[in-house]
């Protein structure tokens, strides 16, 4: 018990030292209940302690903690005077002859019915010892017990130690504790080796060998674990239901008949043979055997436990493709795509690269089938031209001679499956194909996300409304040069981050609808092109031409397929308008006209109860919104595809070369980054 008894003596040590010089030179302690072995073992080592340093010891035990006592224990407390009499007021009463320190200490105070006489005694039972002493930790015990046994030990040695007794300590107390580590056989000569020799003596907790359930790296707190299995285990709780006692019998059985199972001897020692290790096995979980109890204990129990009775046969299963997530805008997502697919390959003996659609998880209204015209229209909006994009701009070499890998892109196609996603975020699930002309062609699944407030859906919805909007006026608007409005623009203009700013033009596009704020103004109106000759207005003309033909194009073909086939046209006729003011002399008096190009295709505050003659030509705007109905943007959506498609081919024909860390990602995601449109114009200055 020395690991206990040095604690209580480094407890009341220095609160010995701390009494004053003046006044009551006593300190009085209290013990709740010992047992008499240690008890003794104390009293001696207060002595010895009290000796040193001059100090009066009175050293008592309760009366009705002796009476529990045998008859030598309790002559031998009379003997050294120990044994408390009468009233327990006399501990207090004691009186130095001199200066000399007066130390009382009273053991069995837990069965002491005089509690009043003991009101001033300090408390040292084990919860003391444990917060105050002890820190709630054993590493003080741990390194005297590494020290006595000449073992080199570090901080995780102590640290490793220190959680397996503690846990040994949330069911017992200090004495056992301390009793256990003093009367351990230790032959190691290192902790870490030790620690394992600890673990195989158990026994006085109830607990089998544990010496292979640390490090084990199955569980994370495995000690804490596998001592509450090892209970269940051996008080048989973990095979009282008959199920699970048939359960545990059949993985015995499975493990015993598979030829690929590996037994060591170490691990079934006491038993000379796998035979008798099993027949006893079986013959506990079956009858509670009692002797095979106190065989298995000494068996290695994480083989048992894990090893046998959590025995899963092998089974051939289908390996399920996984599908990785990907988000950004269609292009960046299927170039993306295949970079990584690259990025996995062993061998780049590549000749055809395959872009599949699969299916569409949309959030769109659909029927009994999960058919919906919404959601086919709205993927062709999102993806209509990529595939042409895809297998037109794509260029990986094969060889020197500048031959290509053929690249087959069919994103859009008859046999892609339109499924509801419920309450689920939306998703485009395709696959990337990599065919090799040695080795089996190579498939890759992906997810294309595709949130309600995806950019490129909001894109596609005020595409949608710019050209609902243009058809219901294409009679009375011949030339239709616009400018567009949206509830809660306020709002829009005070948001702080993409996401917000997102949610909010999804709310704005949802309440476009009769009776609020037109979505469309014509700028160019019957008073501007019939009563106001003007050299520009023949630019305007083919702006508004140019523009009715894309914005058609976009919500039928898709976005993509109209910057490939419209897009430039009317970029185009935007340039020659802007360089026809600025540049040609005939044009410097249109600026009247000029000032309705500059603020035609934005999102602009609402202008109601003015007249749309006046404010479509005042020469500025205090401020407006930027969005894929402005050339602009497209010209930057355009010359971004541009710098993505360029930037791949380069970066994937660099790495094929490379033999060191080719297709590294951040490498991709640095030309994303360059490529990424951060907020182009979020408005225009009134002065």
């Amino acid at each position: 018990m020395k690991y206990y008894i040095k604690s209580v003596i480094d407890y009341i040590a220095p609160q010995v030292a701390a009494i004053p010089q003046e006044g009551s030179r006593r300190f009085q302690v209290m013990i709740p209940s010992l047992p008499a072995q240690v008890t003794l073992a104390l009293a001696n080592r207060l002595t010895e302690y009290c000796l040193s340093k001059d100090i009066i010891l009175v050293f008592k035990v309760a009366r009705e903690l002796a009476k529990e006592w045998t008859e030598q224990e309790q002559a031998d407390l009379r003997e050294n005077n120990y044994l408390a009499s009468g009233s327990l007021t006399g501990l207090r009463n004691t009186l130095s002859q001199d200066e000399s320190i007066i130390l009382s200490v009273l053991v069995g105070s837990a069965r002491v019915t005089d509690r009043g006489s003991l009101a001033d005694f300090h408390q040292c039972d084990f919860n003391a010892l444990w917060g105050l002493q002890l820190k709630r930790s054993f590493s003080g015990w741990l390194e005297d017990f590494f020290n006595e046994h000449n073992l080199l030990f570090g901080d995780q040695e102590i640290k490793l130690a220190d959680e397996i007794v503690k846990e040994l300590a949330s069911h017992y107390d200090l004495l056992k504790i301390s009793s256990w580590l003093e009367h351990l056989s230790i032959d190691s000569s290192s902790a870490s080796e030790a620690i394992h020799e600890m673990l195989t003596q158990l026994e006085v907790f109830g607990l089998p060998n544990l010496k292979n359930c640390i490090g084990s790296g199955r569980r994370k707190d495995s000690f804490p674990y596998y001592t509450i299995s090892a209970r269940d285990f051996f008080n048989y709780t973990a095979f009282i239901e008959p199920t699970k006692r048939e359960d545990a019998l059949k993985r015995i059985e499975a493990f015993v008949a598979n030829p690929e199972k590996t037994v060591l001897p170490e691990q079934i020692a006491p038993f000379e043979s796998e035979d008798e290790f099993f027949e006893a096995l079986r013959e506990y979980v079956t009858d509670n055997s009692e002797n095979a109890r106190k065989a298995l204990k000494h068996c290695d129990f994480e083989f048992i436990w894990e090893n046998v009775l959590k025995y899963k046969q092998k089974t051939d299963k289908l390996e399920k493709q996984s599908v990785k997530k990907l988000t950004g805008a269609p292009l960046e997502v299927f170039l993306h795509a295949v970079y990584l697919s690259l990025s996995k390959l062993q061998d780049y003996s590549i000749s055809k690269i395959a872009l599949t659609g699969i299916k569409f998880k949309h959030d769109y209204f659909a029927d009994d089938s999960a058919q919906s015209d919404a959601a086919q229209k709205a993927l062709t909006q999102l993806l209509g031209g990529i595939d042409t994009i895809l297998e037109r701009h794509i260029q990986i070499f094969l060889d020197e001679d500048g031959n290509t890998i053929e690249i087959v892109s069919s994103l859009l196609n008859d046999n892609i499956a339109f499924e509801s996603s419920k309450t689920n975020e939306p998703y485009f699930e395709f696959r990337i194909t990599i065919a090799s002309e040695i080795n089996p062609a190579q498939t890759f699944n992906f997810a294309f996300r595709l949130p309600e407030i995806h950019p490129h859906r909001l894109a596609a919805n005020l595409l949608n409304l710019a050209d609902s909007a243009l058809k219901e006026h294409n009679s009375e608007w011949l030339y239709p040069i616009p400018v567009f409005h949206l509830n809660y623009y306020q709002e829009l203009m005070a948001a702080k981050d993409e996401e917000e700013i997102c949610r909010i033009l999804l709310h704005c596009i949802n309440e476009c609808r009769p009776g609020t704020t037109p979505f469309i103004d014509n700028l160019f109106t019957k008073t501007w092109h019939d009563d106001h000759p003007d050299h520009l207005k023949s630019d305007l003309e083919q702006i508004a031409s140019k523009y009715k033909l894309f914005v058609a194009s976009a919500n039928e073909d898709g976005l993509y397929a109209a910057l490939i086939d419209k897009g430039q046209d009317l970029i185009n006729a935007f340039h020659q308008a802007a360089e026809h003011f600025v540049k040609d002399e005939q044009y410097q008096k249109s600026t009247k006209l000029a000032a309705m190009l500059f603020r035609a295709f934005l999102v602009v505050g609402n202008h109601k109860n003015e007249d749309i003659d006046t404010w479509g030509v005042k020469p500025f705007e205090k401020d407006a919104v930027v969005t894929i109905l402005h050339p602009s943007l497209l010209e930057m959506l355009k010359a971004q595809s541009v710098f993505l498609l360029k930037a791949f081919s380069t970066l994937v024909n660099e790495s094929l070369k490379s033999t060191r860390h080719p297709f590294k990602e951040n490498r991709w995601q640095y030309y994303v980054d360059l490529a990424e449109i951060q907020m182009p114009l979020c408005g225009l200055l009134s002065q």
